[in-house]
C-alpha cells in the first residue's frame, strides 16, 4: 500500500508540474495585417516559453472576425527559432508575402485555406 500511495503522489506531482508549465507559454504581438477586402488577419508575435527555451518568430493567419490564439499551431504559416526580423504584406485578397532575413530556415506552409503564401529573403 505504501508504494501506491508514493506511485499516486508522484503522478500527481508530474500532472501539477505539467499544468503549470504550460502556462508559462505566451504570446507577444508584434503586428497585424488585414487583407484587402477584410476577410483574414496576419498577426506576427513572438512565442516563448520562459527563460530556459528560445523564443519562436510566428506568423497566424485567422479569419478576420475570429480570436487571436497564439498556441493554435494549426494556423502558424511561418516559424522560426529566434527574435528575427520577419514581415509580411498582402499582394491581394488571396496572396500574402512574407520577407524574412536571408540565411535563415523557418517551418512555412504556401497555402493556408484560399490563400496563397509566398517567401522572399531580405
Amino acid at each position: 500500500m505504501k508504494i501506491n500511495s508514493h506511485i499516486i503522489g508522484f503522478v500527481s506531482l508530474l500532472f501539477l508540474l505539467s499544468a503549470c508549465l504550460s502556462d508559462l507559454c505566451g504570446s507577444t504581438l508584434i503586428s497585424e495585417s488585414v487583407s484587402p477586402g477584410q476577410k483574414y488577419i496576419a498577426t506576427i508575435y513572438e512565442w516563448d516559453c520562459g527563460a530556459t527555451t528560445t523564443a519562436n518568430r510566428v506568423i497566424n493567419l485567422r479569419s478576420y472576425d475570429s480570436g487571436f490564439d497564439g498556441e493554435d499551431q494549426g494556423n502558424w504559416i511561418y516559424s522560426l527559432e529566434g527574435q528575427l526580423d520577419v514581415d509580411v504584406m498582402w499582394m491581394s485578397k488571396d496572396e500574402l508575402k512574407v520577407f524574412y532575413l536571408a540565411g535563415t530556415e523557418p517551418h512555412v506552409k504556401t497555402v493556408w485555406h484560399d490563400v496563397r503564401i509566398s517567401f522572399q529573403k531580405r
